[in-house]
């Protein structure tokens, strides 16, 4: 019967290990319509796909209008072009029609181009060095050339490629290769200072070399020069910044980062950035990665558009520019295609941006309603689901909350919200509680005293002394006796053979489905991702551990002079463990009550039960061979680099055992084509 009660328990743990089915939206229309996929974050933070966002709709200019271009600005139904190839800004209206061009006996090379809200056309002109004002009619206004002043610095480079302007006319130039940051200059010319530096990151060879090289001669590291810059109708200004994981950053005033994103195509460079007036970001990656981030950093959309040889509507040969107009549509221009193509919303990023909208200015009610249709046709929406624990929560529908913040993994919201749940939950039976505790006082003090003065309770103390000092029992006891003494319970394991290899295994198999219970059930805020366990990742993981370690000390001790068999060396191992044993279970118990406010708690257990039972492991390797300090350091530390060699030796045998296996395969089907040939 208890054999038929293990087993029936284990398969019932092991069940909660089974893949879940996911929800996802229906993807059957993305790859019949339209030449890219769309996608959109899940709750792991992964690209998962999406509806389409934006759908094409054609090129904007005529052929041969357009030659080498490199930026585009869209204002009040006309686009603004740096025709590069042509030494111009090319000005064309909503039809295609070229309808002006400024600065053709002027500009050398423009590759940035923004127009003012005052009225004023900026060129940066990379061929003259210089940045150029027009007048909307194409006027020459004047010229902004190298600043003067010492501030900006003798050997600074500047060579003008992309500018914006601010409130006040505050003018911001990004330079080529000025590692320095954004050139900001006064509406006269006058320097103003650099601005939006980014910070240098030393590799790790780097920072090992700064302890070896004097000077820091050998480990200097020129911090990495802003590529592109927008701003938003606040003057916030954006900038991009190549191969790094803030590729994108949001600048306050003093030019310090407050955008957290993710980047989600770190290993290519960011070609232009575009902001409209509500705070959507638009970035556009030299492999045609396009992205679209909401006002908090958050990747609403993304989509591929770049194809080197199809003319298919909507793909494009080489990006260099990106553009948002006042009604949302999207325009990219092609360098290589010579060509303006257009991009309109569909439908379910309109609703995306009107549920995002109506909860920015306060109407959390109205907002719910849109999140939920989101959600209705895409159930991976995470930032849906997020943004609906957070309407959920303004209106103090906590429980509706917490499930949309798990659904979303947004640990913050959910332990928030937690506590509140909590906290109205302690108000409400705060008198119980202390009620209950009372009463129990009051029994455990009446108990005590009724056994001190009575022998009502001798016969239970018999009984339980009887059973105190059964073998079986005494074997598992000593996982509380190596917790108070555990060098004379080492002792007891070598020389009076306490524990056995038998009642090891079965500390070891109670600990195997304590982890699984741990990996599983810890609470959200400390395990969010517990529903992606893998039972078989899981043994592999703790056994090949625990077996590995046991292994290599034993073949490291027979090596050094240890006293130790095979056999004490995993009795003595599997009852170093016992502060995992007993601690793991009431440590996953409490994480399910605790928030982010009282982590410190549970990374303080964690720290106490890890660093104890590193303790234990110590003393056991001491023990166990009979070692001074000195040796048991030097036996572990050859322990830890024994098992290192195993997994690689493992690893190598696996690979080569891999290829040797694949080469017979082929070889096999290669005869047996000759014979049947």
């Amino acid at each position: 019967m208890k054999k038929v009660l293990c087993l029936t328990l284990l398969l019932l743990l092991s069940a909660t290990f089974l893949p879940v089915a996911g929800v996802s939206a229906d993807t059957a229309f993305w790859h019949d319509h339209y030449p890219y996929d769309t996608y959109t974050v899940d709750y792991r933070g992964w690209l998962t796909y999406t509806q389409t966002a934006y759908v094409p709709l054609g090129i904007v200019n005529a052929p041969g209008t357009l030659l080498t271009p490199e930026d585009l600005f869209v204002r009040d139904g006309l686009f603004y072009v740096a025709d590069t190839g042509h030494a111009r800004i090319a000005v064309f209206d909503y039809e295609g029609a070229l309808v002006a061009e400024i600065g053709a006996d002027v500009l050398d090379r423009p590759t940035g181009v923004f127009v003012s809200e005052d009225g004023f056309v900026y060129v940066a002109d990379k061929g003259t060095s210089l940045v150029s004002k027009f007048a909307l009619d194409g006027t020459f206004i004047r010229d902004y050339g190298r600043p003067v002043e010492p501030l900006f610095g003798a050997s600074s480079l500047y060579v003008p490629v992309k500018v914006v302007v601010g409130a006040g006319e505050n003018i911001y130039v990004i330079g080529e290769g000025s590692t320095s940051g954004v050139i900001q200059l006064n509406y006269d010319g006058s320097f103003l200072g650099y601005f939006g530096v980014n910070l240098s990151n030393k590799s790790l060879l780097q920072k090992i070399a700064d302890v070896f090289v004097a000077g820091d001669e050998y480990a200097k590291n020129t911090p990495p020069s802003p590529t592109n810059i927008a701003i938003n109708a606040k003057s916030l200004v954006y900038t991009s910044t190549p191969n790094a994981e803030a590729a994108l950053k949001k600048l306050d005033v003093n030019g310090n980062n407050i955008l957290t994103m993710t980047n989600y195509d770190v290993e290519n460079d960011v070609v232009d950035l575009a902001v409209n007036d509500l705070g959507y970001l638009y970035a556009i990656y030299d492999d045609g990665f396009l992205a679209e981030y909401d006002p908090a950093g958050n990747l609403l959309f993304a989509f591929d558009v770049t194809e080197s040889t199809s003319n298919i509507i909507g793909q494009i040969k080489s990006p260099t520019a990106i553009a948002i107009d006042e009604a949302g549509m999207l325009f990219c221009l092609d360098g290589a295609g010579n060509a303006i193509v257009a991009y309109a919303p569909t439908d379910f990023a309109d609703l995306v941006h009107q549920a995002i909208g109506r909860y920015n200015e306060g109407a959390y009610l109205e907002s719910t309603g849109l999140f939920e249709a989101i959600l209705r046709q895409n159930a991976n929406f995470a930032l849906a689901h997020a943004a609906l624990g957070k309407a959920y929560y303004q209106q103090g529908d906590y429980e509706a909350s917490l499930i949309e913040y798990r659904l979303a993994n947004d640990i913050a919201g959910y332990s928030e919200t937690y506590w509140k749940i909590r906290d109205g939950w302690l108000k409400d039976n705060l008198s119980w509680i202390f009620i209950v505790l009372i009463l129990l006082s009051v029994a455990s003090a009446v108990l005590k005293r009724v056994d001190r003065k009575t022998a009502a309770f001798a016969g239970i103390h018999r009984g339980v002394e009887k059973v105190a000092v059964r073998t079986d029992v005494r074997r598992f006891s000593l996982v509380f006796h190596i917790l108070k003494d555990p060098a004379d319970a080492f002792f007891q394991i070598k020389r009076l053979h306490r524990g056995t290899p038998a009642s090891a295994s079965v500390l070891i198999a109670v600990l195997f489905v304590e982890y699984l219970v741990m990996l599983r059930y810890t609470g959200f805020v400390f395990n969010s991702f517990a529903d992606t366990v893998n039972l078989v990742g899981a043994a592999v993981g703790f056994f090949g551990v625990f077996f590995l370690f046991v292994f290599s000390n034993y073949l490291i001790s027979t090596l050094s002079d240890g006293e130790g068999w095979l056999k004490d060396v995993y009795v003595g191992t599997a009852y170093a463990l016992s502060p995992l044993i007993i601690g793991w279970l009431p440590l996953t118990l409490v994480s399910n009550v605790l928030t982010l406010n009282e982590s410190v708690l549970y990374q303080l257990a964690s720290a106490v039960l890890y660093g104890w039972t590193a303790i234990l492991i110590f003393l056991s390797a001491k023990e166990i061979h009979n070692y001074e300090i000195g040796e048991t350091v030097k036996n572990l530390l050859m322990t830890l680099f024994a098992m290192i060699i195993i997994v690689l030796i493992g690893f190598i045998v696996y690979v080569f055992g891999s290829e040797l296996w694949d080469f017979l395969i082929s070889w096999g089907k290669e005869l047996i084509n000759r014979v049947a040939s």
